[in-house]
């Protein structure tokens, strides 16, 4: 388990924290696919948004959230 893996375990959160996480390290696109899917081996119960008030956000199916489609 990484570091990443134990702090979000540790925290324990409501908030699907993994799943931003991993779609922001995915974007930077400086990790390796292997360090992203860390992030990816997490249940993802939930779709949420990613931001407030979006105007025609697109949907990342991997990560199972709503973000600006500006980004």
């Amino acid at each position: 388990m990484t570091k990443l893996e134990k702090t979000l375990t540790a925290l324990d959160y409501v908030y699907p924290y993994h799943q931003a996480i991993g779609f922001y390290l995915e974007r930077a696109g400086v990790y390796t696919a292997a360090e992203v899917s860390v992030l990816d081996r997490e249940e993802k119960e939930l779709d949420f948004y990613l931001a407030h008030n979006m105007t025609n956000p697109k949907y990342s199916k991997r990560w199972r959230l709503y973000y600006p489609s500006s980004v």
